[in-house]
């Protein structure tokens, strides 16, 4: 850790400033309106601007809204288009989150109407009690103001593109480009987050002009470690087989019913031909008459519903069959990949 020199610009205190409303999460509504407050009071106070009525910039905020200025009002480029429509040369715009270790993160910055650019910003944590919430909030804006340089944190985290959080508020993705500034002295709470990883906060000390290293390793999650398939990617090719073989013993019951009528046709015919080779049997006219009424009986029943059945009947089977072996062989592919994950993924910086 080294101290560093640079101090931020002054402001031209008298100057009329307006005061955006702040961008809240995790805060009740009783905590939204009195940190806005406290804002637009420390803004005078500590800045000496002339503060625009807050009414006033609520309505050349809907305003802005109704002329179709579809920004947030959080971002440097939207605060300075609402600045100019205003005719203020400062804006202040901030933000606020709620249950950061138990304490209330505060990011705000002065944006300078004229250049569109961002001439100061701050970031820190005030406590949720109410009387030792106004001191740190007095000193947080008392560093917004002042000339005084300003700590800077350099973050480094293995592996790299991990999302950067500072006091709630997104700083960026490593490497970052340059060290993290806009901080007060004090204490800050550094978070960082990637996909796969166990997130890690950790709490920062700061102090007046200091330039701080923060290293950061993060710790492979073991529920990332395995890309295997879920439960239900496993169970669902097997489900898939079973219901096509399901569908293949369908269409093999009706295969066989199908048949039925076929089968008893050949049967009447066979009686048919015995008949008719024993021509002086006393009982050869009915035999030969009951064989051919079988057969035309099995004949139309064939017809009616014997084909048909057969012909459904083999495409559910050849339908199923096919399925089935599809989903086992999906099923075998699925498991095969639950076995590769077992295997634990490297876990080094390079990831």
């Amino acid at each position: 850790m080294s101290v560093i020199s640079v101090a931020t610009p002054a402001l031209a205190a008298g100057e009329r400033m307006s005061v955006l409303p702040l961008r809240i999460e995790r805060l009740q509504l009783n905590d939204v309106n009195r940190l806005n407050q406290m804002v637009r009071q420390r803004a005078e106070m500590r800045g000496g601007f002339a503060v625009e009525e807050e009414r006033a910039t609520n309505e050349i905020v809907e305003a802005a809204l109704r002329l179709g200025l579809d920004c947030d009002i959080n971002d440097v480029a939207c605060a300075t288009r609402i600045g100019k429509l205003a005719d203020v040369p400062w804006v202040l715009l901030g933000a606020a989150v709620g249950d950061v270790r138990g304490r209330i993160g505060l990011d705000l910055r002065v944006v300078d109407v004229a250049k569109g650019a961002q001439l100061r910003r701050v970031s820190g944590l005030v406590p949720v009690d109410l009387d030792a919430q106004v001191a740190a909030f007095d000193g947080l804006l008392a560093a917004l103001f002042s000339t005084s340089p300003q700590p800077t944190l350099a973050v480094v985290t293995t592996p790299t593109g991990a999302d950067v959080v500072v006091n709630g508020q997104a700083r960026g993705t490593t490497p970052l480009g340059a060290p993290i500034d806009g901080l007060a002295p004090g204490e800050h709470v550094v978070s960082v987050r990637k996909k796969g990883f166990l997130p890690k906060d950790q709490l920062v000390h700061l102090s007046e002009g200091e330039l701080a290293d923060l290293g950061v390793t993060l710790a492979v999650d073991p529920e990332a470690m395995s890309t295997g398939p879920t439960p239900l990617e496993v169970a669902v090719p097997f489900t898939a087989a079973g219901v096509s073989a399901l569908i293949g013993t369908g269409g093999a019951v009706a295969l066989g019913v199908g048949l039925l009528p076929w089968f008893a046709h050949e049967g009447h015919a066979a009686d048919f031909a015995a008949a008719e080779g024993d021509r002086s049997s006393p009982g050869y006219p009915d035999a030969v008459r009951a064989a051919r009424a079988g057969m035309d009986r099995e004949a139309a029943a064939w017809s009616e519903w014997g084909q048909p059945s057969v012909v459904v009947g083999s495409a559910l089977l050849g339908v199923g069959a096919a399925a089935t072996a599809a989903g086992i062989w999906w099923g075998m592919v699925v498991l095969g990949r639950a076995e590769e994950a077992a295997v634990p993924a490297p876990q080094n910086g390079n990831q």
